[in-house]
């Protein structure tokens, strides 16, 4: 039973629970080419028992990380919203700690003490003064109770993080007992591992007091001061980040070449501080991209190497540098020094397997990265409130890698010794994503993308809700059949534990929920924290999913970051509303045998499912794993290959319809009676809310697609949507009635009975992007780029300028401020019209009802059934033009050639081209005939009239005489621009005799 107790123990015991790779398993399935690409890393864990530990293993490491990064996310917070001048205190004080090495203990007193000057040998053995940034000797550092409180609360925390750290290298090297020197002496036989692991142990609380306070510096620019004796430790050593916004755009090799004028004011600073004159050397240099490059610096720290990688925002670097060196616990040179299989076997956590020799040479290493003094040279960032949030990812990150480093190794050894050529190449596509930070470019797009689509969107948090009766509850039916009552009502007490919080807007806090078992509040934190029932896929949508989630930020940068999250809460509220009630629901279930019962037999074709039986079945993997299957999983770990990099960009909203469609493949094909129920329960809902075209799987990509086709093979536009409708609303007896009847069975009930366009919007089975140019097709373009473009339009109708700057601000203000522009400014104004001005309906027309719709993000049903109805007018209405000018452009040229045949004597070949001429326009007249008899007279394609064709001919054989039917105020413009591009001069000829004018006759105008 997991306890409330989030600490580090509590990590340990679900750590424990993990168990090695199965060493049974059933033949290999082979991955289709398609299915390479489409297919999610979870779909296929549930397939392969060589893939699922692999999975398993890196889902737990990432919840690993997550729990520590959110086990003291309410001090963190509390600390970065304290006032600045408590912040600067706290600042000076922990410096001070650090430098001076004092050891403080919680008197119950307020905080207070007298600094002191002190004195540093340094690497020359020379001593020499350390003067802190923050305050001088002889100053008394005073906090109030407040302050005090929260000082010994950050602390423990640095305190705790060090020892999780110092217990994740132990465990790294393969020692899994006690973190304490007793625990060592009695539990390892092995004497000369025994005695590295003691001086170790020694080594890392032998600089605890002067480590634990973590002093960090980044950028990719090093300031070298060098004091009159020639040292560091006499000057100083910083480091600047240069453009770091440019490198997310065109990545640190170009960024690093571009001149920064905040760089170069710091430096000036640095001169002025440390003058030329007294005997101070600066040396300025900028880091390549390159890891080495990076890494360079003598005596950097490991912290501050993890600190620079992630400020480089280079998942490659990253990735590679924790691979290479198990997070940083040893040494590039060293680890290079080794053979290749040594250097592997340390890649892999193998650390057990290696000789006894190289064992020595590694904990020699590893001894005296610790034993090393710490950088106490000036230079630090001393903003240590906001650094802590970076150190907090740093030790999750590290700590997390290091426990699960060897079991993941083994697990995918395994794999590519037994799997088969298909899903050996995915695993190792995916090993390669998984844990790499994906391009800057990529994230920014969709977090573009997000801002103008959803962000703030009260209608895009509705939409989230509707999944969880749409999805959640029916999937909740495979294990007890009361799960939709359940569910409900589950979903409803989780609302009372919706708050509010400054700084991170709307979130669910479990104690708040009413209704819960203390047990189930417990466990509901937990998973909380290891982030099971926190948002994952509105994250993903945003491009934070893979983001480091650094703060070196200016206060514009972090004001806009706070408005950014408190928009962002508005929509993953109910993602977490839907995540928190299908765990405790589910949870309840399975501690129901029954339920559990119904649940194994259910899953038994699911090989993550059968993992969690072989493990005991506990209620909490459960709940975990019925809130991924459900409600789905977010993030790196599951994107298929089609939606990574780029891809990610192009179908962005595209994730969780691909999520549906296999969850309904399993229902109806893996999951027995009850998985058809449910499935059949998903397809109904789902017609609830959205209708016919959009809960079939893929109908209305079906639809886009197939219309798509028609148009260009044909040239014809097709609307098979208003076809369905009119075909079912005669078969329902075309009244009132009968189309309301239509309406209903393709759009949904909701359209009828509240009023809204909600179908459209949801959209739970459309996966790919609308069909028609790049700006259209992509978010990010057709939210930003295309936003402009319709400013542009509306502004040019004239008749809308409230909805043009609405259109030009949107993107700089979000979604969710947009559409309360739109329903209670442009609306009552100038009512609705298209983009070029034509009206929808007038401003005088609106009712508060539909302002209040579109205010909030929804269309009103009205107003989706007048753009509806004149859409289709204006379709049938164009839909045969591109097709009759195409009969008149093919058979004008038939009539030509045969003219032009007759002009050079070939009688025979006239006559034959008439012939041919004669047969098209009969087959022209026949079915245009047959389509006016049969009632199909939107689609009859008119046969060219004589007069047509007459023009038509003239100017296939005369084409410069189309200068005739030309207005005599363009024409003389027309034939400017043909001489132009004709270069030659002879062009007298372009104006007819009979039509050459006076250029003094006077300009009239009837």
């Amino acid at each position: 039973m997991l306890g409330s107790n989030c600490s580090i123990d509590i990590t340990q015991n679900i750590l424990e629970k993990q168990t090695p790779p199965p060493k049974t398993i059933d033949p290999i399935r082979n991955i289709g080419w398609v299915g390479s690409f489409v297919s999610t890393a979870s779909s296929i864990a549930r397939k392969s028992k060589l893939f699922e530990p692999m999975h398993r293993i890196t889902n737990n490491k990432i919840k690993m990380r997550n729990f520590l990064m959110a086990e003291h996310e309410e001090m963190l917070h509390e600390l970065n919203l304290l006032p600045d001048q408590s912040r600067e205190k706290i600042n000076a004080v922990l410096e001070y700690l650090r430098l001076s090495r004092t050891p403080v203990r919680d008197t119950g007193r307020p905080f207070s003490i007298k600094t002191r000057e002190m004195f540093r040998e340094g690497k020359d053995g020379i001593e020499r003064r350390v003067v802190p940034e923050l305050s001088n000797p002889g100053q008394v550092l005073k906090l109030n109770a407040n302050e005090t409180r929260i000082l010994h609360e950050v602390r423990g925390y640095l305190e705790s993080r060090y020892t999780l750290n110092a217990k994740s290298i132990l465990t790294a090297l393969g020692y899994s007992g006690e973190y304490s020197r007793q625990s060592i002496m009695n539990t390892v036989e092995d004497e000369s591992f025994r005695d590295d692991l003691l001086r170790l142990f020694d080594a890392l609380e032998a600089r605890r007091i002067t480590s634990y306070i973590p002093f960090m510096r980044s950028g990719d620019t090093r300031i070298m001061v060098y004091g009159p004796d020639g040292s560091l430790e006499s000057g100083a050593f910083r480091m600047l980040d240069s453009l770091e916004w440019l490198k997310d755009l065109v990545g640190p090799k170009i960024a690093a070449k571009i001149p920064d004028p905040g760089v170069d004011a710091k430096i000036k600073e640095i001169q002025a501080r440390y003058p030329e004159k007294d005997g101070y050397k600066i040396v300025v240099s900028r880091m390549g991209a390159d890891m080495k490059d990076r890494l360079s610096i003598d005596d950097l720290s490991s912290l501050d190497k993890l600190l620079n990688l992630m400020d480089a925002r280079s998942g490659e670097i990253v990735k590679r540098y924790f691979d290479k060196t198990l997070g940083g616990m040893f040494s590039e040179d060293t680890v290079e020094s080794l053979s290749s299989n040594d250097a592997a076997a340390i890649a892999k956590g193998f650390f057990s397997d290696l000789d006894k020799n190289v064992r020595s040479v590694l904990m020699d290493d590893l001894i005296a990265g610790f034993m090393k003094e710490s950088r106490d040279i000036p230079g630090y960032d001393t903003n240590f409130t906001d650094r802590l949030l970076d150190y907090n990812r740093i030790i999750a990150t590290t700590v997390s890698d290091r426990m699960y480093r060897k079991d993941y190794s083994e697990a995918y050894d395994n794999l590519k010794r037994k799997a088969a050529a298909p899903e050996k190449r995915y695993a190792e596509s995916w090993d390669q994503y998984v844990d790499s930070p994906e391009w800057g470019v990529w994230r920014a797009a969709r977090t573009i993308g997000f801002f103008n689509s959803m962000w703030g969107s009260v209608a895009s948090s509705a939409v989230n809700a509707m999944s969880v009766w749409a999805v959640t509850a029916p999937q909740m039916t495979m294990m007890k059949a009361s799960a939709g009552l359940d569910v409900y009502r589950m979903g409803v007490q989780i609302m009372g534990g919706f708050r509010g919080a400054v700084g991170y807007g709307l979130h669910i806090d479990p104690e708040k929920i009413p209704g819960l078992t203390r047990e189930e509040r417990d466990v509901l934190k937990i998973a909380n924290k290891r982030g099971t029932t926190r948002a994952q896929m509105n994250p993903e949508l945003m491009g934070m999913e893979a983001g480091i989630g650094l703060t070196k930020a200016g206060p514009l940068k972090k004001k806009f970051s706070r408005y950014f999250q408190y928009g962002s809460s508005v929509v993953s509220i109910t993602e977490e509303l839907n995540k928190n009630a299908a765990f405790i629901v589910a949870y309840r279930y399975a501690k129901d045998p029954k339920a559990l019962a119904n649940w194994k037999e259910a899953y038994k074709e699911d090989e993550r499912a059968q993992a969690i039986i072989e493990r005991g079945s506990d209620p909490f993997d459960v709940a975990e794993f019925m809130v991924e299957t459900a409600t789905f999983m977010g993030g790196q770990i599951d994107k298929p290959s089609v939606m990574r990099g780029a891809g990610g960009v192009i179908f962005q909203f595209s994730q969780y319809a691909l999520n549906l469609m296999s969850l309904l493949k399993r229902n109806f094909m893996k999951q027995g009676p009850r998985g058809k129920i449910a499935g059949t329960f998903v397809l109904l809902s789902m017609y609830q809310v959205s209708g016919l075209l959009f809960a079939l799987p893929f109908g209305d990509d079906a639809i886009n697609i197939f219309e798509w086709l028609y148009k260009s093979l044909n040239g014809e536009d097709l609307d098979i949507r208003m076809e369905a409708q009119q075909m079912l609303a005669d078969m329902f007896g075309n009244g009132e009635e009968g189309r309301r009847a239509a309406e209903i069975v393709l759009y949904g009930p909701t359209r009828t009975l509240i009023g809204l366009n909600i179908g459209q919007r949801v959209g739970f089975t459309s996966l790919l992007p609308e069909m028609g140019d790049p700006v259209s097709a992509i978010p990010a373009l057709s939210t930003t780029v295309g936003k402009f473009q319709e400013y542009i339009a509306r502004r040019n109708s004239g008749v809308q300028p409230i909805a043009a700057y609405s259109s030009l601000i949107s993107p700089f203000i979000g979604k969710g401020p947009t559409d309360f522009v739109k329903g209670f400014v442009q609306y009552p104004e100038e009512g609705v019209r298209t983009r070029y001005g034509n009206i929808i309906k007038k401003a005088d027309e609106m009712d508060w009802f539909e302002q209040f719709a579109r205010g909030f993000g929804f269309q009103s049903a009205s107003i989706a059934r007048e753009q509806q109805g004149k859409q289709a007018a204006k379709r049938i209405e164009e839909s045969t033009r591109n097709a009759e000018r195409n009969n008149t452009v093919r058979l004008s040229k038939m009539l030509a050639d045969a003219i032009t045949a007759e002009n050079k004597g070939n009688a025979a070949e006239a006559e034959r081209i008439r012939a041919r001429f004669e047969q098209e326009m009969e087959v022209i007249v026949d079915k245009f005939q047959k389509d006016v008899d049969g009632g199909r007279m939107a689609k009859a394609i008119k046969p060219p009239s004589e007069q047509a064709l007459r023009e038509a001919v003239i100017i296939e054989l005369y084409p410069d005489s189309k200068l005739n039917s030309a207005g005599k105020l363009k024409r003389q413009a027309m034939i400017d621009a043909m001489r132009t591009a004709l270069v030659e001069d002879d062009q007298e000829d372009l104006i007819p005799e009979e039509e050459e004018e006076d250029e003094d006759a006077p300009l009239l105008i009837e």
